[in-house]
C-alpha cells in the first residue's frame, strides 16, 4: 500500500468515533488497572505499563502514516515536481 493511501486510511481511523473512543477506553482501563493495583502485584503493573506503552506506540504509528500521507500527497500536487513520493517507507 503506498504511503498516500495509507495516511489517508490513517487519517479515518483517528477521526473514527468509535476508534478514538475504543482507544481511550483501554488506556483508560489499563492506567486505572495501574494506578490501583497494590504493592505487591508488580507483574500486574508492568502488563498495565505495556499495555499503554503498545497503544500509544499504534496511535503514534496512525498519526505518522497520516502525516506521511499528507506530505506525499502535496509533492504530487506541486506543478514542478516530477518525481515520485518514496513509497516504501
Amino acid at each position: 500500500m503506498d504511503r498516500k493511501i495509507r495516511g489517508q486510511h490513517a487519517e479515518r481511523l483517528l477521526k473514527d468515533e468509535l476508534f478514538t473512543e475504543t482507544f481511550r477506553a483501554l488506556r483508560d482501563h489499563a492506567l486505572k488497572i495501574w494506578e490501583t493495583s497494590n504493592p505487591e502485584e508488580v507483574e500486574v503493573r508492568e502488563d498495565a505499563w505495556r499495555t499503554i506503552r503498545v497503544l500509544d506506540s499504534v496511535k503514534t504509528a496512525f498519526e505518522t502514516y497520516a502525516r506521511q500521507g499528507k506530505v506525499d500527497e502535496q509533492i504530487l500536487k506541486h506543478p514542478s515536481n516530477d518525481v515520485e513520493p518514496n513509497h516504501y517507507n
